[in-house]
């Protein structure tokens, strides 16, 4: 097999499966903090993990900022297959190809620093450029072959990761916060509870004993709260509910799911 189909293959599979890479992450980072800590160890300050925090937070809130303004049908959350029912080139595609992904580096990088090991910090970073690349070279072969010259003379200008603010354009479309709501809130409270989480297994490494520090305790809860909050108004009333794409999005992966199976 080719390269170059050796590697759409692989980042297709990897696109497909890209949501088990947080659990093996995660596995990894636990194991590394009981072999780190200890009693005789120091418990990382508070204002230290929140440091790691809003690097995350940053992370997401380029998630929102892409996901907001993308075009319908772009940007999405879609698991089993490429989609792109027009190229973004405008707002934050204008800096960079693969936002979402720089989005999610971030988001992941702020819980590898929590670790705090620098070879956990440097055997992510490799496997997440690994990884994603992937699946990077897998979707720009798709939105080549889909959009041709539209496509290549926008990536001749736009870096694949890392932004270049000078080439920015404002977006297209206005701001969708339905499509936030909807899309976003299962990422912002997942990273909020890895912190947690992460937070109560090294106190439970260093003292033996499960507890969580109090700062951590009332932004779980708040976080929590306010998850319940939003997803009662989605499931209750059709506040978040877009409707141009809301009818069609089911219907769209059930046409492409029997289309694998032919």
């Amino acid at each position: 097999m080719a390269l170059i189909e050796e590697y759409r293959k692989s980042g297709n599979f990897l696109f497909r499966y890209r949501s088990f890479f947080p659990w093996l992450f995660i596995i990894s980072g636990i194991i590394v903090l009981y072999l780190t800590r200890t009693k005789d160890s120091v418990s990382t300050p508070v204002w230290m993990e929140f440091l790691f925090l809003a690097i995350g937070m940053i992370g997401q809130l380029i998630r929102i900022i892409t996901v907001g303004y993308a075009a319908p049908f772009t940007s999405g959350r879609n698991r089993h297959f490429q989609r792109a029912d027009s190229l973004n080139t405008k707002g934050i595609y204008s800096l960079v190809r693969h936002p979402l992904y720089l989005a999610n580096f971030m988001m992941w990088l702020s819980l590898a620093l929590f670790i705090q090991n620098i070879w956990f910090l440097i055997v992510f970073g490799l496997i997440y450029w690994l990884y994603y690349e992937r699946i990077m070279f897998a979707e720009e072969y798709f939105l080549r072959r889909k959009y041709g010259k539209e496509y290549l003379k926008w990536s001749l200008k736009t870096p694949p990761f890392f932004p270049h603010f000078k080439n920015y354009q404002k977006p297209e479309f206005p701001f969708n916060y339905k499509k936030i709501f909807r899309a976003e809130m299962n990422g912002y409270i997942s990273l909020i509870g890895i912190f947690t989480i992460l937070n109560i297994t090294e106190n439970y490494f260093l003292s033996n004993h499960f507890t969580i520090d109090k700062a951590w305790l009332i932004i779980f809860s708040v976080s929590i709260v306010l998850f319940l909050i939003i997803k009662t108004i989605q499931k209750t009333t059709t506040i978040f509910n877009d409707p141009i794409e809301d009818p069609n999005e089911e219907h769209y992966e059930e046409l492409i799911r029997r289309r694998n199976k032919m």
